[in-house]
């Protein structure tokens, strides 16, 4: 009954909203009728509400559901009446729908009148959206209206996504709507106008006459007045397309008048309006390369892989007298073997193995008994209109090109039988045809290692390996050519051997009937030995004075390298006999001797280098085991390692004995050993030797700083240092070197900077 009571109410209340629609509409019934009306609401009240597709809920202030008025069958919440009645909204909806609710019911209670907001809730796994209308019942309820409008969203969603694809399209294509309206005489076209007038993006209208007048092109004004009325006997063909110019830009536009209307006595004319500018300027495009290649001199045409024709130009169809559809013919219609020897299939399958192009010549007879003969390019390209392979010719004539080669063949023989004997190299060039050969003699020939028969007819960049030698060459031509004489000159380039040839060349030019421009003739003779000999003497001049600096450099170093061990010797031997302390006095004693065996070793180091010199320096050869050699070394040596850097023997043999100096021997693995012990800080330092059929080889291998691969062929030559910072004379390696060279033996270096070096070398095995 209280149900009953609470929707009567709420009716009235509505009635009461609508008194005055409802005094107008029963300004003649009477109140007998008004009553009925009562009587008929209240009796089918309950049915009425059942046939509601809403969900309506009556709700305290504070959102405790009381009472679900609407059927059972609105409850879309997933929670029954009778469950949720006295729960408070906010345990029935997930947070973002309760929060939209919420603020709904507090705008009602804030502003005591009706509102209508939106909440989202997921109804069997499919998002739905909801219109919840809320309005104040009494002091303390409300009574809520949720109604699904999924489908309404969604269609507008459709609605707005088809509106931006079609927005999309409009830009894409530069299509755009346009209304006149003759009362104020405007175009109005907010949404292309200022793009093809290149306004501001405010200028959305513009006046008709000032239109026609500023922007339209003069001989197009007619015509677009047309514009302005509509001609429906025209039906879709009712376009008119006019040029418009906009700081000197010509553009194309394409417009089409869709209806005419009258608004309040006024003229309405709808159109559209495209920019087609760029469709324009394309077939413009295409009409110049279609007049281009239906003019060219060269035969172009395209094949379908069955050999079907697909195109040919003018030039083709004149060729082989062809005045119908090209399309009916194939290419194996034609006289066998004018483009593909082999046939179509065969020219197909070397297309693919060759990368898809070909070159080709091809003579053949024509319709009227001519013969010509074409260099073909041929391509194998996709076709994107048919999404299938296409091959493509490009047939140029060169009948005119051969015919001069021939009879230029003619004139190198007459000349070859005079001057094939003369000791220079004689050639001759065509400048009429890009400076191919005409003439290449045979002395040429020897020289160059390039047959006549592979020059004729050829440009140097043909001919010649190294391109920049065939630039320098056509740079020269055309000099000569420009000037009319060239001075004698010398010139250097690359023969087919890569070796390099020195020539002196003198070019002349020597005019010739009928013939537009001289041919150019050149005389050359091979100055190679010649320079190498000055040089041999350029070099040996350099190398003295190289020599003479390096002397002056070793004196200066070794003033400095004798008198540091010297003045520790001299001054620490002063100051020990008044030290007590028998620590302190030996440790300088310890460096006196180390300083004392430095001096002598750098002392040792030039009067070897002077005996070697000499040719004073004695080896006294006697059987050596060379195992305990190097055992013996590495004893010597291995206190004066680093620490962090291990000496290592790498012994191969148990007992190795040869015939040679033992000391000798010693002396150049010692300097080795001790370089590397100079320039190693951390890694190892590792040496041996093996036998290598008649020749013992030694080698010592570090990890140091490694030598720059520009300063290996000098580290053995006399008072070279590569870092002036470390002690040493910079004769160790030359010494080395001497010794093992008076052996008959040979030493060597390899090195990566900053990874270390190996230093080898051997000499010959005598068994004793």
């Amino acid at each position: 009954m209280v149900r009953e009571e609470q929707l009567l109410k709420r009716i009235q209340e509505l009635e009461t909203e609508n008194e005055k629609l409802r005094t107008q509409l029963n300004r003649r019934t009477s109140g007998a009728v008004d009553g009925a009306a009562e009587q008929t609401r209240a009796k089918y009240a309950d049915r009425i509400l059942d046939t509601l597709p809403d969900m309506m809920t009556v709700w305290t202030n504070s959102g405790v559901i009381t009472d679900l008025i609407s059927s059972e069958e609105t409850n879309h919440v997933g929670v029954p009446s009778e469950r949720f009645i006295g729960m408070n909204i906010r345990e029935l909806l997930p947070e973002e729908a309760y929060r939209n609710v919420r603020a709904n019911l507090d705008h009602v209670l804030e502003t005591k009148r009706g509102s209508t907001g939106r909440h989202d809730l997921t109804v069997d796994g499919e998002l739905r959206h909801y219109e919840n209308r809320i309005w104040p019942l009494d002091r303390d309820k409300v009574l809520c209206m949720c109604r699904d409008i999924t489908e309404a969203v969604r269609t507008q969603k459709a609605m707005n996504d088809a509106n931006k694809r079609m927005k999309l399209i409009e830009q894409v294509v530069s299509l755009g709507y346009w209304f006149y309206y003759s009362k104020t005489n405007e175009f109005y076209a907010p949404d292309i106008l200022p793009v093809l007038l290149e306004r501001e993006s405010g200028a959305d209208s513009v006046n008709a006459d000032y239109y026609f007048e500023h922007f339209v092109h003069p001989d197009d004004r007619e015509k677009a007045r047309q514009l302005l009325h509509y001609n429906p006997e025209l039906g879709e063909k009712d376009y008119i397309e006019f040029r418009i110019v906009t700081d000197d830009k010509v553009k194309y536009l394409r417009h089409r008048v869709l209806r005419e209307s009258v608004e309040k006595g006024h003229r309405v004319v709808e159109g559209y309006v495209q920019d087609v500018t760029p469709i324009i300027e394309r077939y413009h495009e295409l009409e110049i390369l279609k007049y281009a290649v239906n003019n060219a001199s060269e035969e172009i045409f395209c094949c379908s892989l069955d050999g079907m024709f697909r195109f040919a130009n003018r030039t083709f169809l004149s060729h082989h007298r062809i005045t119908d559809d090209v399309a009916k013919y194939s290419l194996n219609d034609l006289k066998e073997g004018q483009y593909a020897p082999d046939g179509f299939e065969a020219l197909v399958d070397r297309l693919r193995r060759n990368g898809g192009v070909l070159q080709n010549t091809c003579s053949y007879e024509l319709p009227d008994g001519e013969s010509i003969t074409m260099e073909s390019m041929v391509y194998l390209l996709d076709d994107s209109f048919s999404d299938q392979k296409v091959v493509w010719f490009f047939c140029r004539d060169v009948t005119e090109r051969v015919r001069q080669g021939n009879e230029l063949k003619e004139l190198n023989r007459l000349m070859e039988a005079i001057l094939d004997n003369i000791p220079v190299y004689l050639f001759v060039k065509d400048p009429n045809n890009e400076f191919r050969y005409l003439y290449w003699n045979q002395s040429f020939v020897k020289h160059s290692g390039i047959p006549a028969s592979q020059v004729i007819g050829k440009t140097d960049f043909e001919i010649f390996p190294n391109p920049a030698d065939a630039a320098h060459f056509q740079r020269d031509d055309l000099e000569l050519l420009k000037r009319g004489e060239l001075p004698p000159f010398e010139e250097e380039y690359s023969v087919v051997t890569g070796q390099k040839r020195i020539v002196n060349t003198v070019k002349m030019l020597v005019p010739v009937e009928e013939r537009k421009l001289p041919l150019l003739m050149g005389i050359s003779w091979d100055i190679t030995e010649r320079k190498v000999i000055e040089t041999e003497l350029l070099e040996a001049k350099v190398k003295a004075e190289q020599s003479d600096q390096l002397k002056t450099a070793f004196l200066a170093n070794m003033s400095h390298e004798i008198r540091t061990p010297l003045n520790a010797i001299v001054g620490f031997a002063k100051i020990l006999p008044e030290i007590t302390d028998e620590m302190e006095r030996a440790s300088i004693i310890n460096i006196i001797d180390t300083n004392s065996d430095q001096l002598l070793m750098l002392i040792n180091d030039i009067l070897d280098l002077s005996k070697i010199e000499a040719g004073t320096i004695e080896f006294v050869d006697i059987p050596a085991n060379l195992t305990d050699l190097c055992q013996n070394i590495y004893c010597t040596l291995i206190e004066k390692t680093a620490p962090g850097v291990q000496l290592v023997f790498e012994g191969a043999f148990d007992n190795l004995v040869t015939l040679c100096d033992p000391g000798r021997l010693s002396q150049v693995i010692v300097n080795l050993i001790t370089n590397a012990i100079k320039f190693t800080k951390e890694g190892f330092i590792r040496y041996g030797y093996r036998l290598r059929e008649d020749r013992v080889e030694f080698y010592v291998a570090d990890t140091g700083l490694g030598i720059p691969e520009d300063k290996l062929s000098t580290i053995f030559t006399r008072f070279t240092k590569l870092n002036s910072f470390i002690a040493g004379t910079g004769l160790g390696l030359a010494i080395c070197r001497m010794i093992v060279e008076r052996q008959h033996g040979k030493i060597w270096a390899e090195s990566k900077l900053g990874e270390g070096s190996i230093f080898r070398f051997n000499f010959p095995y005598r068994k004793c």
